[in-house]
């Protein structure tokens, strides 16, 4: 689904903890509302450790406003196929899905993108390493559930 793959390419998180303002910019940049060198969100937000997608949530930036859906507790009651139902309707309605996963023992914030054949989800993350990343639902089942960012473009 990715119309401009120099979006993902050029994106870089610029602060160790600053990887849920690089994916809403990366999203931004994907919906193309900001330019290329656009990262006043990580610039403001710095190397802050106690953030969340909760930051994020009602805010409207460049047009565009967030929403956190699943912000609920990790564990064997979380809805996780209305989590994936979710996802699948945002990409099938040709929009993006901001998404938490915990990868490699760290916690990312990654841009989901596509989905695979196998039903799978593809999705990026531009952070301390330039992931991508082909096994969504598999890490959020093991995770027992994550908390995702929705938008409308206004």
């Amino acid at each position: 689904m990715v119309q401009n793959q120099n979006s993902i390419n050029f994106h870089k998180q610029l602060f160790q903890y600053s990887c849920i303002p690089m994916s809403v910019e990366l999203l931004l940049k994907l919906l193309e509302r900001v330019p290329y060198d656009y990262f006043e969100l990580q610039t403001e937000w710095g190397n802050k450790r106690s953030g969340h997608y909760r930051n994020f949530d009602g805010k409207i930036i460049a047009g565009v406003q967030f929403k956190i859906q699943f912000d609920v507790s990790r564990n064997d009651d979380f809805p996780i196929e209305e989590l994936f139902r979710t996802i699948e309707d945002e990409l099938k309605n040709g929009k993006y899905v901001i998404i938490s996963l915990l990868l490699n023992g760290g916690w990312y914030s990654c841009v989901v993108y596509d989905q695979l054949s196998n039903g799978e989800f593809r999705a990026v993350t531009r952070g301390r390493d330039k992931n991508e990343i082909e096994n969504v639902c598999e890490i959020v089942r093991n995770m027992k559930g994550t908390d995702i960012l929705t938008y409308t473009i206004l």
